[in-house]
């Protein structure tokens, strides 16, 4: 399994207001071209089965998720059920403090080719990094803020210069 984790600081936003943002799956490909489109459908247990199709690289991978959401702690939790991943699952976050937000997403892929996985495994994680890093800007950018890395955040909270 390949580790992907991307954390971002939202400041002047509540962690409510970030999570509904996260669980509102439909509205992904306005924040990310990348994202082709995402059928939603209720699954057994108020869980959702999520439909997607994104581009990646030259083509297009296609999965589909059960996703299950628990508003009160903030978090929703995903696994691929069928798809182009030989295994795809994680999490995302919305965690309190202070001022602001921690969005939080982490997830562990196998894109299912043992040996390819040195040369496909790293193109992947970064095009996932990436495209998170773009959700979160725009989750955060749809309530009037600016996501930035926590390193950053930090650094601005205690007066000093940007790195």
């Amino acid at each position: 399994m390949h580790p992907v984790r991307v954390e971002k600081w939202v400041s002047g936003v509540s962690a409510e207001a970030m999570f509904e943002r996260i669980v509102d799956f439909a509205s992904y490909p306005k924040y990310s071209d990348v994202i082709r489109s995402i059928r939603i459908e209720e699954a057994p247990g108020g869980r959702l089965l999520s439909h997607w199709s994104v581009r990646f690289r030259n083509g297009t991978a296609e999965w589909s998720e059960v996703d299950a959401i628990d508003r009160a702690a903030h978090e929703t939790h995903f696994e691929q059920t069928a798809g182009d991943f030989a295994h795809f699952s994680g999490y995302w976050r919305a965690i309190p403090g202070g001022t602001g937000t921690t969005v939080l997403f982490e997830a562990k892929f196998d894109m299912g080719m043992p040996s390819l996985a040195e040369l496909v495994n790293p193109v992947a994680e970064r095009a996932l990094r990436d495209n998170i890093a773009l959700l979160i800007d725009g989750f955060a950018a749809a309530e009037g803020a600016v996501a930035t890395e926590p390193a950053e955040a930090l650094a601005a909270s205690c007066g000093a210069p940007p790195a």
